[in-house]
């Protein structure tokens, strides 16, 4: 083989080597940025293991608005960190929040005797119909760091059956301790026989009379069971106070009005 063919042979070789790396970089330059240009729909706030799957309306995707939100707190998860770290949470991560879980604010609660006054948030039935006691728990915790939470069963206020409402006496976790509402119920146990206790819905006062109370265990489910006839609240905290050992309940029956 002469010098000259020497030459063409290595020219179409370094002409072919040239276009499949180009060919060969194109290609990974591509896949990555369509790695990168999927939403994040898990954020630094919500972990995968403590977010439910799909939302309140049981799969409907989400508005424009929240993906766009979930893009930006994707971006900027530090600087959200940093807010939770302060007890305080932006008013779009609160509602970002509360929508994943089911939750609503649907009344306030009111008790003048120990100037307590919240708001009251309703999960949907998608744990408690189903059975999923865990992920129920949860629903309820989070509906906690926002004010007291009612059982997804329970009737709307001044209806037949019990209204059943719990409340932190003292906060069980990290998140609890930054809510403001991580001691809503400590002075529970100062109510007494005759108090009342208002529930306001649409302006309307919905008024209850405490008729006792008493000490349970943790595990006696049956508080959260409907009566046959009447109609009730049942308010439900940890007691001791400044424990999880046992729980609270203050019950009251409505006034006739």
């Amino acid at each position: 083989m002469t010098s000259i063919h020497k030459r063409v042979l290595l020219t179409v070789i370094a002409a072919f080597l040239c276009v499949f790396s180009v060919v060969l970089w194109t290609m990974v330059v591509g896949r990555t940025m369509r790695v990168y240009s999927i939403p994040a729909s898990v954020t630094a706030d919500h972990p995968a293991a403590s977010l439910p799957e799909g939302d309140d309306d049981h799969g409907e995707p989400l508005s424009g608005e929240e993906v766009l939100f979930a893009e930006e707190e994707a971006q900027d998860t530090t600087a959200v960190s940093s807010l939770e770290m302060k007890g305080t949470q932006e008013p779009n991560v609160q509602r970002l929040e509360l929508k994943q879980w089911g939750l609503s604010k649907r009344y306030e609660l009111s008790i003048p005797s120990i100037s307590l006054h919240a708001s009251v948030y309703v999960p949907d039935r998608r744990y408690w119909d189903a059975q999923q006691w865990d992920l129920l728990e949860q629903q309820m915790q989070v509906g906690l760091l926002h004010g007291a939470a009612a059982y997804p069963h329970s009737v709307l206020p001044g209806g037949a059956g019990a209204v059943i409402i719990a409340g932190h006496s003292s906060p069980p976790n990290a998140q609890a301790r930054l809510s403001a509402f991580g001691t809503l119920f400590a002075r529970l146990p100062d109510l007494s026989v005759g108090d009342t206790v208002a529930l306001l819905r649409e302006g309307q006062t919905i008024t209850y009379r405490v008729t006792g109370r008493s000490v349970v265990e943790a595990t006696a489910t049956e508080v959260l069971s409907q009566p046959d006839s009447g109609s009730m609240l049942k308010l439900i905290t940890c007691y001791p106070i400044g424990t999880d050992a046992k729980r609270l309940i203050v019950t009251a029956e409505l006034v006739e009005g």
